[in-house]
């Protein structure tokens, strides 16, 4: 199941490259350009939306996000520091990037409003996230690779579990360290680098990679071809 955003006002060279370099390095989600608002349709069938201020007509911003906000959808908008004087920055489900800013900060804060993908209703009654030849029984903490039990600790399962819930997402190590380990582990993001080489060191195999690094951003799942 993936992930659909829409994007509204990405006109400029600028915000169309940030657009392309999404749909590269996040598979899980279809981008959908938005010419204009419409909530009924959008709340149907938009999980999250972006918003490059640059490109929206002088005074109609808050009237836009608000709008949103009313239709639970969460959005990540873009603009320069010049122009929040009039903004309702303090809307639930609101993140807020500004110009200079970072692909990978981006990332982030889409990471933070991205709704988690649920396993499907036969599974979860299972507790079972099911990759053909990778199972994860989330009642019995185990995971079996083609058939074979694999030993794991329990952080190395909890990371596992986590990616693999949201298979093709790319998690930073920051959002993996929050989500598996407490905010103040005092290990670090290192720690993370240290789990995710033990593991790929126990489940990768000469078929299939499951763990692929995102450069410069950080770690997804990726399924097998069934």
């Amino acid at each position: 199941m993936k992930t659909e955003i829409g994007f509204l006002g990405f006109n400029d060279s600028e915000s169309q490259r940030l657009i392309s370099e999404i749909s590269e390095d996040f598979q899980n989600y279809n981008l959908k350009h938005i010419e204009k608002i419409d909530h009924i349709l959008i709340s149907k069938n938009i999980d999250i939306m972006m918003v490059w201020n640059p490109g929206i007509q002088a005074g109609h911003t808050n009237e836009i996000i608000e709008q949103l906000s009313k239709n639970n959808i969460p959005t990540l908008i873009i603009f320069s520091s010049t122009m929040v004087d009039d903004l309702n920055i303090k809307l639930p489900n609101l993140e807020i990037c500004f110009i200079p800013f970072t692909k990978k900060e981006v990332y982030i804060r889409l990471e933070k409003i991205t709704p988690q993908i649920d396993d499907n209703d036969e599974n979860k009654e299972e507790g079972m996230i099911d990759y053909k030849i990778m199972t994860i029984n989330s009642q019995r903490y185990e995971v079996y690779l083609l058939d074979k039990k694999i030993d794991l600790t329990y952080k190395e399962y909890e990371l596992l579990k986590f990616l693999a819930s949201n298979p093709n997402r790319v998690y930073s190590r920051d959002s993996l360290l929050k989500s598996v380990w407490d905010y103040d582990y005092f290990g670090g993001t290192r720690t993370v680098d240290v789990h995710i080489r033990r593991l790929r060191s126990k489940i990768d195999n000469p078929t299939h990679n499951f763990i692929e690094t995102q450069w410069n951003v950080g770690y997804k799942f990726v399924p097998p071809e069934n």
